[in-house]
C-alpha cells in the first residue's frame, strides 16, 4: 500500500525514473535493515531510562567502533568520562543512500566520520587536474586553459574508517568526493 502511493506521487510530481529507483532501492534496503537490527529510535521503552543510563548505553554501543581510532581508544584509558561526553554530545549516525555524498571537494571539514556499516567510494581529482603551467611548453594537445579533467581516482572505503580526522587538528578543506 505505502509503496503503490510513493509510486504514484512520483508520477504526480514528475520525479525522474532514476531518482525513483534511488529511493525505492534505499526504503527497501531500509527496511530490512529494520528487521535486522533493533535500534534505539524501536525502543520506546528506553525513554523511560535516565539520561545517565541512555548515555552509558550509548557509550557502550558508540565505543564499539570508537575503539579502533589510537587517539579515542588512548583517550578512554585517561579519561573514559571525556569519551562518555563525546559519546553524549558530539556523536550521532547519519544514514547514507547508494550514491549519497558524505561531502564535497572543496567544502570545509568540521568533523570526522566513522564508517560503521557499508562502503563508501572515494573519488580524489589527480593532483594536477585543471592546473596548467605557465613555464610548460603548450602543445596541440596541451593547451593551457584546456577544460579536460583526468579521469578521478576513486578508492573503496572499507567499515571501520575514520573520515576527514584532519579536522580534529586544522582547518580542513576535503579534497574529494
Amino acid at each position: 500500500q505505502e509503496l503503490w502511493k510513493l509510486r504514484r506521487y512520483f508520477r504526480q510530481n514528475g520525479v525522474p525514473v532514476e531518482l525513483g529507483r534511488r529511493i525505492m532501492r534505499y526504503l527497501e534496503y531500509y527496511e530490512e535493515q529494520k528487521r535486522r537490527t533493533i535500534q534505539e529510535a524501536d525502543l520506546p521503552l528506553l525513554e523511560s531510562l535516565t539520561p545517565q543510563l541512555r548515555n552509558m548505553l550509548r557509550y557502550v554501543s558508540y565505543m564499539k567502533s570508537l575503539r579502533e581510532h589510537p587517539l579515542l581508544r588512548y583517550l578512554e584509558q585517561v579519561s573514559d568520562v571525556t569519551m562518555h561526553r563525546m559519546c553524549e554530545h558530539a556523536l550521532h549516525e547519519k544514514p547514507l543512500a547508494a550514491r549519497d555524498p558524505l561531502f564535497f571537494e572543496g567544502e570545509a571539514g568540521f568533523h570526522m566520520d566513522v564508517l560503521v556499516r557499508g562502503e563508501l567510494l572515494y573519488m580524489k581529482r589527480a593532483a594536477d587536474a585543471g592546473a596548467a603551467s605557465l613555464d610548460s611548453d603548450a602543445t596541440d594537445n596541451d593547451e593551457i586553459g584546456d577544460d579536460s579533467q583526468p579521469e578521478p581516482k576513486r578508492m573503496s572505503i572499507p567499515k571501520g574508517t575514520f573520515l576527514g580526522e584532519m579536522v580534529l587538528w586544522v582547518p580542513w578543506r576535503h579534497l574529494g568526493d
